[in-house]
């Protein structure tokens, strides 16, 4: 099953669809939401992904004025602790090296 939401900045408008069928329809469906909803008269599209090549692809192909893609925190934080265990280890070093990063990009930016 892949899910997907388009919504505004506040989210006061939020729109859900889904799919249990293979990567090409997925990108169908956002594109005819897309057109639907015409994201394209926006001043700005932005993409919040796990960071799957496939599906940055079909964004891309589906929806080609989509101006950033972001990587979402959960699967960040994976890449931040990643980081920290491959060159301190499994160390209290790494923990507290991780969570200052993950800290500083959620409270600061």
């Amino acid at each position: 099953m892949t899910i997907g939401v388009f919504y505004t900045p506040n989210k006061a408008n939020v729109f859900t669809f889904a799919t249990a069928k293979d990567h090409a329809e997925f990108g169908r469906r956002p594109e005819e939401h897309a057109n639907h909803l015409a994201l394209h008269r926006c001043r700005s599209v932005d993409s919040l992904t796990d960071g799957a090549p496939w599906i940055r692809n079909r964004i891309l192909d589906h929806i080609p004025y989509v101006r950033a893609m972001l990587l979402d925190f959960y699967h960040l934080s994976e890449h931040i602790w990643d980081a920290a265990k491959c060159c301190l280890g499994d160390t209290d070093a790494a923990g507290e090296w991780a969570r200052a990063q993950l800290h500083g990009l959620k409270h600061v930016g």
